[in-house]
C-alpha cells in the first residue's frame, strides 16, 4: 500500500525524500514544433488503453489552451518515453463561445463503453467544466449541451455506475475549495450537498488556503486522494497531500502530509508542483506531476517530471 512506504508523522522533509526524482526530469517538455504547447505542458489523465498508454495533456502556446495525446507502447513502458499523437491536439477552441479562450485539465475516464473527457473551458469568468465523448480514446466530439456547469480542473471517477467529478471553485478567502458533482448518465450533475468535500487545514498548516488538482485512485477497498495545497497562493501549490476515502465522499487526511514537495532552489519544479498522477507499477509506485521554476507574475513554465516511490529503490 502507498501509505507503507510514508512516514506517518513528524518531519513531512522525510517522506518527500522518499520520492525518488527521474534524473532526467523533466521527462516532457513544451515544444515549439507541435503547435499546441510551445509555451507549457501539463499532465492530465494517464490511461491504457489496449497495447498503448495515453497520457492525455494542456498545452498552452500564447495565449490559448489546447489538449493533447502523449502515446507510450505498453511493451516497453517505462513511464518516460512518450510520442506525441500525430492529430494532437485533440481537443480544440472554438471560435467563439463557453471554450472560445482554452481548453484544459483533461481528466478522462471509461464510461458504458466509451471515453469522457471532463476538461475546464474559458471564455472569461466564470470558468466551466464540459466534455466531450470519443469511441476509440483519440478522436473526441464535444457535447452539444456543454458547458456542464460552473467550475474548473475536474478530476472524474466512476463508481457504482455513477459518475462523480471534483472540481474547483473559489472560496472565501480567495483560494480554491474542491466540490463535487455526481451524475447517474455523465451529463447531468447534481452537487453534493457537502461543501467542500475535503476541507482545508486550519490556519497555519500546510493546505490552509487552497485546495487544486485532485487525483484518485483505488488501491484494495479505499480511495486515495493526492492533491496539491498551499497555505499562501491560490494556485501556486508547494505540496502534494494524501487522503483516504471508502465512499468518495468522507475523506481522511494521511497525518504525514505533504508527502511531497518542490524541488530545491533554481531547479526546474522549484516554484509550484500540480497534477500527481500516481499509479502503481508492480512493486513501485510511479508519479507523474506538473512542475514550474516561475510563478504567475514571473510567466509559469510549466513542465512535466516523474517521481517513483518503494520497491527497489532503497
Amino acid at each position: 500500500m502507498l501509505e507503507d512506504w510514508l512516514v506517518e508523522s513528524g518531519d513531512p522533509a522525510e517522506n518527500n525524500l522518499r520520492w525518488e526524482r527521474h534524473p532526467g526530469n523533466p521527462v516532457l517538455r513544451p515544444s515549439a514544433a507541435n503547435g499546441w504547447s510551445e509555451e507549457w505542458i501539463a499532465n492530465g489523465t494517464v490511461l491504457r488503453i489496449k497495447d498503448r498508454y495515453l497520457m492525455f495533456m494542456e498545452g498552452k502556446s500564447g495565449p490559448v489552451y489546447r489538449i493533447g495525446l502523449k502515446i507510450a507502447e505498453a511493451a516497453t513502458f517505462d513511464g518516460v518515453t512518450w510520442q506525441d499523437n500525430p492529430e494532437n491536439p485533440i481537443l480544440d477552441i472554438a471560435p467563439k463561445g463557453y471554450d472560445a479562450m482554452g481548453v484544459l485539465d483533461p481528466s478522462v475516464i471509461r464510461f458504458r463503453g466509451r471515453y469522457y473527457l471532463y476538461h475546464t473551458a474559458l471564455c472569461g469568468p466564470p470558468d466551466h467544466v464540459a466534455l466531450a465523448i470519443s469511441d476509440d480514446g483519440y478522436h473526441f466530439t464535444k457535447y452539444d449541451k456543454n458547458p456542464l456547469f460552473a467550475g474548473r480542473c475536474p478530476f472524474a471517477i466512476v463508481l457504482r455506475n455513477m459518475v462523480y467529478v471534483f472540481h474547483l471553485r473559489f472560496n472565501e478567502d480567495g483560494g480554491y475549495d474542491l466540490h463535487l458533482a455526481i451524475s447517474s448518465n455523465g451529463l447531468e450533475f447534481t452537487r453534493h450537498e457537502m461543501r467542500p468535500i475535503l476541507p482545508r487545514g486550519i490556519e497555519g498548516e500546510w493546505d490552509s488556503f487552497s485546495i487544486v488538482t485532485p487525483r484518485i485512485f483505488l488501491e484494495g477497498d479505499v480511495y486515495k486522494m493526492i492533491y496539491a495545497a498551499d497555505s499562501q497562493h491560490v494556485d501556486e501549490p508547494r505540496g502534494f497531500g494524501l487522503a483516504f476515502s471508502s465512499d468518495l465522499v468522507s475523506w481522511l487526511k494521511f497525518e504525514g502530509n505533504p508527502i511531497f514537495t518542490p524541488g530545491l532552489p533554481g531547479e526546474w519544479d522549484s516554484q509550484a508542483v500540480w497534477c500527481p498522477w500516481v499509479e502503481r507499477q508492480a512493486d513501485q509506485y510511479w508519479m507523474w506531476y506538473c512542475g514550474s521554476a516561475t510563478t504567475y507574475d514571473e510567466g509559469l513554465t510549466p513542465m512535466v517530471g516523474m517521481a517513483k516511490l518503494g520497491g527497489g529503490l532503497r
